[in-house]
């Protein structure tokens, strides 16, 4: 059986109008898929925004005053570099 055999054996049928449409408005499908997706990042968010605030806590002043320095010197280069 050659290709040209094939093809003429087999046609695609018509599809009918609206078959693969939702009855709802594509906009408010986009909103109800992207719940959750919104759902998890506000869940994550509010996970790392507690940790940190818990974190924060156990730096020392020292360490604290040091990076402090650290970039108030990187900063004045910068500025100093950029003039």
């Amino acid at each position: 059986m050659s290709v040209s055999n094939i093809k003429a054996i087999y046609n695609n049928p018509k599809t009918p109008d609206g078959i693969n449409v939702g009855k709802a408005h594509p906009l408010k499908n986009f909103v109800v898929m992207m719940m959750p997706i919104n759902g998890l990042a506000l869940v994550v968010f509010v996970v790392l925004l507690t940790t940190a605030q818990r974190l924060v806590r156990c730096i020392p002043l020292e360490a604290e005053v040091t990076w402090a320095r650290q970039m108030l010197k990187e900063s004045i280069y910068l500025s100093a570099a950029n003039t």
